[in-house]
């Protein structure tokens, strides 16, 4: 009798380390993706627009008043495309992003922004489950209207007067800024309205991409045509 209950704990201890062993192999590390040091601004705007884009992805965090919110475009790419990593990484998405992602350990959450994070499983497909298809990573588009419906570009309502003083000087030393000298049709006493009318400028001339409209994170892409009396915004 005590042989037998012996031989009965014997497995049962086998099988539960056999269990516990064939589950461990389907979990890795804590993983996190972010944006590699040294990719250009074009690309972490392209990365945040494709990332964001993506079903389920929730980007809601890196728009002004989010947690997640700052000016520095490598930060909010980071978000995005490691929120897109750890949704699609069980279905076979990467963290490649044409070459600017990278696969961290380290956290990256700081404060009350806190970036997504899981147990990596090695994907196991199940008999009758359908694979769900992954989105390619994207590329820069070299230009051409991002998606149906005009767009215009204009200053973030709270971003700093000081910061868009400096989108003025540095855009009218490249566009046309006559509109909004003293007598142009666009002249306003706002530098806001000024750096709208400019920053709208340089965003249809150069191809009306998302990453056009970034200025350091105090532009903002809209669907409603800030055009105004004889004002004109071009489009």
């Amino acid at each position: 009798m005590v042989t037998k209950l012996i031989i009965s704990l014997l497995l049962l201890q086998l099988s539960t380390t056999a269990f516990c062993d064939a589950g461990s192999q389907n979990v890795g590390p804590i993983l996190f993706c972010v944006a590699r040091g040294g990719t250009s601004d074009q690309s972490l705007s392209a990365n945040i627009d494709y990332a964001c884009n993506q079903a389920s992805v929730n980007c809601q965090p890196i728009q002004p008043g989010g947690a997640c919110f700052t000016n520095d475009l490598k930060t909010r790419a980071s978000f995005a495309m490691n929120a897109y990593y750890n949704l699609y990484h069980s279905l076979g998405g990467t963290c490649d992003f044409s070459g600017s992602g990278q696969v961290t350990n380290f956290d990256p959450s700081k404060g009350s922004c806190q970036f997504s994070s899981g147990s990596k499983a090695v994907p196991i497909n199940t008999p009758g489950s359908s694979a769900t298809p992954i989105p390619k990573t994207p590329k820069p588009s070299p230009g051409g209207d991002n998606g149906p419906g005009l767009k215009w570009c204009i200053a973030k309502p709270h971003a700093d007067i000081q910061a868009l003083q400096k989108n003025l000087d540095w855009l009218c030393g490249m566009i046309e800024c006559q509109a909004i000298q003293p007598g142009g049709a666009c002249y306003d006493e706002s530098v806001r309205s000024r750096a709208s009318f400019a920053m709208n400028s340089y965003y249809q001339t150069k191809g009306r991409n998302d990453y056009n409209c970034d200025f350091s994170g105090t532009g903002l892409i809209t669907t409603v045509d800030p055009s105004h009396g004889q004002c004109r915004y071009l489009r």
